[in-house]
């Protein structure tokens, strides 16, 4: 089984980058790891553009990940970066909802990739299409009979690892998908901030996940705010 959060972060990531970049989408590659939404990692290490070389990839991608100054970003300040985002997209929306569609777009495009939606979301809207063009790639793939690499949400047990650790749980990951499912695990070594998120959203998943199981003989209490949720 595999879930296709991760796939439909990447491809809002690989459109972000597109948008940034003035080149069509299917020219930028790219995968997103991690957690769907806020607890997404974006794999920077990971991004191809189609024309560029190297070098001319690593200066424009640098470029986009740190607009606004020379020190580069770090995906070590990404989560708290999401926090920020949200509480300066409230408090703008609450006066001018294209105020803070356009605060957005000014941002790198990783930051985009949650923002946007989280934002769409409180203004009212649905992000119903990018999940059906997620939906359709991946139903695709089973019914043409080939194999292709995407991100998605699957159960590992050891096939990657993490922090010098195996990981045995949910996690969202580069793999190969074909009609019979997923097979391995597509993913080089990282970059260190890149690696550092992605072991701690596993974690965070591993104790979502732990905090959701039930214990045999046990019924939830479905008086818990948690579970009314």
């Amino acid at each position: 089984m595999i879930g296709m959060g991760a796939w439909l972060d990447t491809l809002r990531f690989r459109r972000e980058l597109a948008t940034s970049l003035g080149v069509r989408r299917q020219r930028v590659g790219g995968f997103v790891a991690g957690a769907h939404g806020e607890g997404l990692v974006p794999l920077w290490s990971t991004v191809r553009v189609r024309g560029l070389d190297p070098d001319e990839r690593r200066r424009a991608t640098d470029a986009l990940r740190t607009p606004s100054g020379p020190s580069p970003r770090t995906l070590d300040a990404f989560p708290a970066e999401i926090v920020a985002a949200q509480q300066t997209l409230a408090r703008v929306g609450a006066d001018d909802m294209a105020a803070a569609f356009e605060a957005v777009d000014a941002w790198p495009p990783d930051l985009r990739v949650v923002a946007r939606p989280w934002l769409t979301h409180q203004s009212g809207a649905k992000t119903a299409a990018g999940t059906a063009a997620a939906t359709v790639d991946l139903v695709e793939v089973v019914l043409d009979g080939r194999d292709i690499v995407v991100a998605g949400q699957v159960a590992l047990e050891g096939e990657t690892a993490l922090e010098g650790r195996p990981v045995h749980g949910v996690l969202g990951v580069p793999v190969v998908l074909g009609p019979e499912g997923w097979t391995h695990v597509l993913l080089d070594p990282l970059a260190p901030d890149e690696e550092r998120l992605l072991a701690a959203s596993a974690r965070a998943i591993d104790a979502m996940v732990a905090g959701t199981l039930v214990p045999p003989g046990h019924a939830p209490d479905v008086s818990s705010p948690a579970v009314q949720r």
